[in-house]
């Protein structure tokens, strides 16, 4: 976060203590937890594999970025451990090799396993980390299921490569949701670059998996694209690569080759202090939120100015900003975030049982939470 901006939430937090000091004792026994549920798609399966990848170019990097990106909210217990999908990592293809990977990997403080997909189980997913799946395998409705389940329990997975068309449609069953969508492998024309004729990837957009990197050697891709009416989340995907191969009789428009999907779970306490979070649907006054930090949770990251609560906005001072402080709510040693959102009648139906924020981090990343409520109905 820029100075300024961390120097106006301190400014903010001394001159609100006093105001909210009555909402300062929230429940000690709440358990704060932050999870990232990340998903990485690439157009391609070769260029983690050793053809070229691990000897010739960035792929080390890139590997290294992204399952640093996939695993940073994971558990300590799992945080460093890597599924990787047997049907992918076995095969002698030269140019799907993994060796190379897994050396990296290991070299990084990773344990890897490699297990086939069919005998993956959500109680095993919850095991790792992260999770690597190649689309080119044969996979089932059920196994698709149990990847989206994990990618939405905080698990983070990378889907490469080719697929075949009989298994498009499983595999798409994973990334529809999350907005995304893959097609039929198409080869590309041998183009001069690297010593195979691979094709080199030169632009990308700027992200925590992208970083470093100004070159990507592939081949033959299954072109990503953007399927928003399927997406069932607040949270769209981002395009991080899209270049068009100098092949243009094949490829008369550009290809998407890498996108990601995340959402950040965080803890949220409506009204700290209060058990349960009641209110009455007058749409008076502000209803405060505290979002919590952890130990893997800075909440000086948080774009106050994104942040919807139940459809509400944060209260805004005229020319003072959003008025959020920050203050240790619960006593955890970590600093929180406590916005007050202008209240709104017509935001709430007696009955009302939960209600979650969503908002982003300065870098783009969604952040999502919730919290029991209870509606008291006017008198």
């Amino acid at each position: 976060m820029k100075k300024s901006t961390r120097m106006k939430f301190m400014v903010v937090g001394l001159t609100m203590l006093l105001v909210c000091f009555v909402f300062t004792s929230i429940s000690l026994g709440q358990q704060v937890s932050t999870t990232g549920s990340r998903l990485v798609v690439f157009a391609d399966d070769w260029t983690l594999g050793n053809f070229f990848s691990f000897s010739s170019n960035q792929g080390v990097l890139f590997a290294e970025n992204v399952f640093s990106w996939l695993t940073e909210y994971a558990s300590p217990e799992v945080k460093n451990k890597i599924l990787i999908d047997e049907a992918y990592a076995d095969q002698d293809v030269s140019g799907q090799n993994l060796t190379g990977l897994i050396s990296t990997l290991t070299g990084l403080g990773f344990s890897v396993d490699i297990i086939h997909p069919s005998e993956w189980t959500p109680s095993l997913l919850a095991g790792y980390g992260a999770v690597l799946l190649e689309r080119g395998q044969p996979f089932t409705n059920d196994d698709s299921t149990i990847v989206k389940s994990y990618i939405l329990n905080g698990g983070g997975a990378i889907i490469v490569g080719g697929g075949l068309p009989e298994n498009l449609t499983n595999h798409n069953n994973i990334i529809n949701p999350f907005g995304l969508q893959v097609n039929t492998w198409t080869s590309i024309t041998q183009l001069p670059g690297g010593p195979n004729g691979e094709y080199i990837l030169t632009s990308f957009v700027p992200h925590s998996i992208t970083d470093g990197i100004s070159s990507l050697w592939t081949m033959n891709p299954t072109p990503i694209v953007l399927a928003l009416d399927e997406l069932e989340f607040n949270q769209a995907p981002m395009i991080l690569c899209t270049q068009q191969p100098d092949d243009p009789d094949k490829w008369p428009q550009d290809v998407n080759w890498l996108a990601v999907w995340e959402r950040i779970g965080v803890t949220i306490d409506i009204k700290p202090g209060s058990d349960p979070n009641c209110f009455k649907i007058n749409g008076q006054g502000v209803i405060p939120v505290a979002i919590l930090g952890s130990a893997n949770f800075d909440v000086y990251n948080i774009d106050p100015d994104t942040l919807i609560f139940g459809g509400l906005t944060v209260r805004v001072r005229g020319n003072k900003g959003p008025l959020c402080h920050i203050e240790d709510t619960n006593n955890d040693s970590f600093l929180d975030l406590v916005c007050q959102f202008e209240d709104d009648a017509t935001a709430w139906i007696a009955g009302d049982s939960t209600a979650t924020l969503t908002g982003n981090l300065l870098d783009g990343s969604a952040i999502e939470g919730t919290d029991s409520i209870c509606i008291v109905p006017p008198e």
